[in-house]
């Protein structure tokens, strides 16, 4: 089957103004606003964490500032977690302080997830930072919810529900599980699952979900500004909506178009037990076999 590819007008008004990059300059913009200087003084210190995982259900991993990655082994017996915190004040006086008031989190509740987090309770000074990574080995059988408000998650070889979300950062995944929720507001999502439970969206960034294997895919993939590419096997069974407001759509798919519009169309592949809906408002959907 040919590709298919509907241009809608005001084509060329796709991506008026280049994409956002925070970073830096929340941290200028704080800095300038406040009257304060940048931190000028780092201390960096790891340490390693280690909970038996017999009774554990699922880990959950929190930051403001950092990356988190996560290695999921089969045959891993317990959750082991490698901590890097860098601290930051005006002097190492106010940095070490910084890190003296910062409290790491390593606690199961009663339904078996296990938190790591860090945080301040008391009062911050001018001057503090804090950006907490972590690089967990877990067993592959636990689902996953992780959280960077500032930062990139990694995932490799889950086989549980998994839940991610970052403001600024990009997402890779590689894992067997079944449900798969994504969120980036401002970074490229790349997600590789047989999942059959869809739930992927980044606001700034472009999407990449390679789903060969999932029998029948539902949910929905929405980027705000940007592409979005979506591998299914050509067994898979499922209904595909596509919409795109400035952008156009290509398939290499089998399926069965249904309905066609300026906007997007509808088909269905093979038996369509599922149903996916891919909406980009400013970039091209492309289907993949």
């Amino acid at each position: 089957m040919l590709p298919i590819r509907l241009i809608p007008t005001l084509r060329s008004f796709r991506r008026p103004f280049p994409r956002p990059t925070y970073r830096f300059g929340i941290v200028l913009l704080a800095s300038i606003a406040s009257g304060c200087s940048i931190p000028a003084v780092w201390i960096e210190e790891t340490q390693t964490l280690t909970v038996a995982a017999d009774k554990i259900k699922s880990v959950a991993v929190e930051t403001h500032n950092g990356d988190i990655q996560i290695d999921a082994k089969p045959e891993a017996l317990t959750i082991t977690a490698v901590i890097t915190a860098r601290y930051a004040g005006w002097t190492k006086k106010s940095a070490e302080a910084c890190r003296d008031a910062t409290v790491i989190v390593s606690a199961t509740d009663e339904a078996g997830r296990h938190l790591f987090r860090a945080h301040q309770p008391g009062r911050r000074r001018a001057g503090w930072q804090a950006d907490i990574s972590y690089r967990v080995t877990v067993p592959a059988r636990l689902a996953a919810d992780l959280s960077s408000h500032n930062g990139d998650i990694t995932v490799a070889g889950l086989e549980g529900p998994c839940e991610v979300s970052t403001h600024n950062g990009d997402v890779s995944l590689t894992a067997r599980s079944a449900s798969l929720h994504v969120d980036s507001f401002n970074g490229d999502i790349h997600a590789t699952a047989p999942a059959e439970d869809v739930r992927i969206e980044s606001h700034n960034g472009d999407i990449h979900m390679d789903a060969a294997g999932a029998k029948h895919v539902g949910g929905t993939i929405n980027s705000f500004n940007g592409d979005i590419t979506a591998k299914l096997s050509e067994s898979a069974s499922t209904i595909l909506s596509c919409r795109t407001f400035n952008g156009s759509v290509h398939s290499t798919l089998p399926w069965n178009v249904t309905e066609m519009n300026r906007e997007g169309m509808t088909g269905k592949l093979n038996d369509g037990e599922g149903r996916l809906e891919l909406e980009s408002h400013n970039g091209d959907i492309s289907l993949m076999k």
